[in-house]
């Protein structure tokens, strides 16, 4: 009888950031298994670690879950400004100007407050 492969740690550890993206999404393994055309007993052998995902899997993951590569493969999150930046970039000129418009409000709003708050 075959001895069952044993987890690398690694695809553990990638598992279980695949799957926390998955959730923090609102997808369920089916939903994302359509997005990735691969089975949903795929999806759980990569969250489970039970299997490694290619590097052209990561890709598709990381696009479909909104997430860096950084992240997914090694844990580490994006500081503001760059996710920030990675927001923008999908957008025309003519809503990254309002999006700016918005944030200006929201700073204004902000310096308010903390002018109320203050002695």
């Amino acid at each position: 009888m075959k001895e069952p492969r044993k987890k690398k740690p690694i695809n553990v550890e990638i598992g279980a950031r695949i799957k926390q993206c998955r959730t923090a999404c609102c997808l369920t393994q089916e939903q994302l298994s359509d997005h990735l055309d691969v089975t949903t007993q795929y999806i759980s052998d990569l969250e489970r670690g039970v299997t490694g995902a290619s590097l052209t899997t990561i890709i598709s993951l990381c696009r479909i879950l909104e997430t860096s590569a950084d992240y997914m493969l090694m844990g580490k999150a994006p500081d503001p400004a760059t996710r920030f930046t990675e927001l923008m970039d999908r957008f025309t000129t003519s809503q990254q100007r309002k999006i700016l418009d918005i944030l200006e409000d929201i700073d204004s709003l902000l310096s308010l407050q903390e002018d109320t708050k203050a002695p």
